[in-house]
C-alpha cells in the first residue's frame, strides 16, 4: 500500500498479483511525506541495496494509541498507520474525502484460477509445509485461500462498488506499467524486481492442473471478480 502525495496517487495493494514488486519499483520515485507500508522479509535484501524508504510515515501517532496498543507494544511493536494490504476503506477513512477523491488511485486483478494457484505453489514453499502438502482440491478449503477475494475484490471495493479509478490486469502487466508511467508523471519506465520468482518450481498453466471441479468452485469464490474484469477458466 502506498499513498503518495509526491505524485498523488493511492496503490492499493492485492494479494499475488505481484503487488509488492511494485510496490519497490514505486517506493523509489516515492517523496519524504509519502505513505509506504512495511514489506515482508523477501523483499529485505532489495530494499537495503536500493536504498528505498521502506516502510515509511506507517506508524499510528502515539496520541491515536489507544491502551491495548499500549500493552501490545512489546510484543508486535508500535501499531501501524496503514498496513501493507489495507484496503479502499481503511485508506480512505485514513487520508480523508478529499485526498481520496482527487488522488489517482490504482489496484491490480488477476484471474482467479491463476492466481489460486499461484498463493498454492506460494503456501507450500517451506520444507515444512511440502511434506504435508494439500492437494489444490484441498487447498480451496484452506483459509488462505477464503482470504484471497478479501484481499483482491474486498480491497480495491467498498460496500460491493468499485473504489478505485483503475483497475489494472496483471495479465497485460507490461501495457499496465506503460499506463502508469505516464498517469503518474515519471520520467522513466516502472521496471519491477523480481524477488519472490524463484518460489514455484511447477510453472504449468492452470487449465493443466485444476480439475472441472476445481475450476466451478473457484470461479463461485470470486464470481463478483470475474464479473468484473471478464476471466474465464
Amino acid at each position: 500500500m502506498i499513498v503518495s502525495h509526491r505524485h498523488r496517487f493511492i496503490f492499493i495493494k492485492t494479494t499475488k498479483t505481484a503487488g509488492s514488486a511494485l510496490e519497490l519499483a514505486l517506493a523509489a520515485e516515492c517523496g519524504p511525506d509519502d505513505i509506504l507500508a512495511p514489506l515482508g522479509r523477501e523483499e529485505a535484501a532489495w530494499i537495503r541495496e536500493h536504498r528505498l524508504p521502506i516502510p515509511q510515515n506507517h506508524v499510528l501517532p502515539r496520541a491515536r494509541w489507544s491502551a491495548r496498543d499500549w500493552l501490545r507494544l512489546p510484543f508486535r511493536g508500535a501499531p501501524q498507520l496503514l498496513d501493507t494490504h489495507a484496503g479502499a476503506r481503511a485508506v480512505r477513512a485514513e487520508v480523508g474525502e478529499a485526498v481520496w477523491r482527487d488522488y489517482f488511485k490504482f489496484a491490480f486483478a488477476r484471474n482467479p484460477w491463476d492466481r489460486f494457484l499461484s498463493l498454492y505453489h506460494w503456501h507450500h514453499r517451506r520444507p515444512s509445509r511440502q511434506r504435508q502438502r494439500l492437494s489444490p482440491s484441498e487447498f480451496i478449503d484452506h483459509p488462505r485461500t477464503r482470504r484471497l477475494d478479501h484481499h483482491g475484490w474486498g480491497a480495491y471495493t467498498i460496500e460491493g462498488q468499485v473504489a478505485v479509478d483503475r483497475v489494472c490486469r496483471y495479465e497485460d502487466l507490461a501495457g499496465e506499467l506503460a499506463f502508469l508511467q505516464q498517469r503518474l508523471g515519471f520520467a522513466a519506465p516502472i521496471v519491477m524486481p523480481r524477488t519472490k520468482h524463484q518460489t514455484r518450481a511447477d510453472r504449468r498453466p492452470y487449465r493443466e492442473v485444476l480439475s472441472a471441479e476445481d475450476a466451478r468452485r473457484i470461479g463461485e469464490l470470486f464470481a463478483a471478480e470475474i464479473a468484473l474484469m471478464g476471466y474465464a477458466f
